[in-house]
């Protein structure tokens, strides 16, 4: 195992990782586009969930429930 998958063997966790990258590009076009590594879009992440989520019991729900 290379030491960039070291820590992510589990099948669990790579099915996860599957559809996480699968669903990414359309839930980047959902929310603006234009994601990256730097603090501008740790900040958008971040207003982004406040929006979405008024407390932390209403993050397992989809956006609209509860």
């Amino acid at each position: 195992m290379s030491e960039e998958n070291a820590g992510t063997s589990s099948s669990l966790l790579q099915e996860w990782l599957a559809r996480q990258k699968a669903g990414f590009e359309g839930w980047s076009q959902e929310t603006g586009g234009g994601w990256g590594f730097s603090m501008a879009s740790l900040d958008r992440l971040e207003d982004l969930v406040r929006s979405r989520y008024s407390s932390i019991s209403n993050v397992g729900q989809r956006p609209g429930e509860g």
